[in-house]
């Protein structure tokens, strides 16, 4: 009787075994896809940062050169996408489709660069965070990271610190310290240059 059962469950056991093995003539298994990339921002798919497709008419498309340093980031990015025009594309209350100023540009890790304003902002900028009757009326400059989070400029730390809009709205250029909120010992450099066809009149 023991030998009726052991035999029993060797067999079970085989035609397990035998149904791990690919049947003749089935279709192998396919090899997970590479990671894809989004080619309206550069950014791997699924990334988290803000998207660099411009939202037509108020926005266009563009290239940034970032570079990155400090508190373990440390990345160049040159010829990456970019948008330009204006922050706000859908009408509230407070600020008309087309308003404020917007350069952002994509990195390829998901993170972002970003200079923004609720107001037109061109020349020489002072670099200064300002909140004045419910809108940004001074620059907020912003590094974003996917699931870290957001450096900015809001507690002016460095004396370097630059911005400049060309007039006609085609460039931003900026130099500028950043930091993470509240603490002032994790700061970064960030230098970029983002680029835009001027808007048509």
């Amino acid at each position: 009787m023991r030998t009726a059962i052991g035999l029993t469950c060797a067999l079970a056991l085989v035609a397990c075994k035998s149904d791990d093995k690919p049947r003749r003539g089935a279709a192998p298994t396919p090899a997970p896809p590479a990671a894809a990339v989004d080619p309206g921002t550069g950014m791997a798919a699924g990334a988290t940062a803000a998207s660099c497709i411009p939202v037509a008419p108020h926005q266009r498309p563009g290239k940034a050169t970032v570079t990155i340093t400090g508190d373990g980031v440390d990345q160049a990015v040159t010829a990456g996408p970019a948008v330009c025009g204006a922050l706000h594309t859908v009408a509230t209350k407070r600020f008309a489709v087309g308003d404020g100023t917007l350069y952002r540009a994509c990195l390829a890790d998901g993170s972002s660069f970003a200079i923004s304003s609720d107001v037109a902002l061109t020349g020489n900028v002072d670099p200064t965070f300002k909140y004045e009757h419910y809108k940004k009326t001074g620059p907020l400059l912003e590094y974003t990271r996917p699931g870290v989070g957001t450096y900015n400029q809001r507690d002016p730390i460095g004396d370097g610190d630059k911005l400049f809009i060309e007039h006609d709205g085609s460039a931003a250029t900026t130099t500028v310290v950043l930091q993470w909120p509240s603490k002032p010992d994790r700061q970064l450099t960030v230098t970029a240059k983002v680029s835009c066809d001027p808007p048509t009149p």
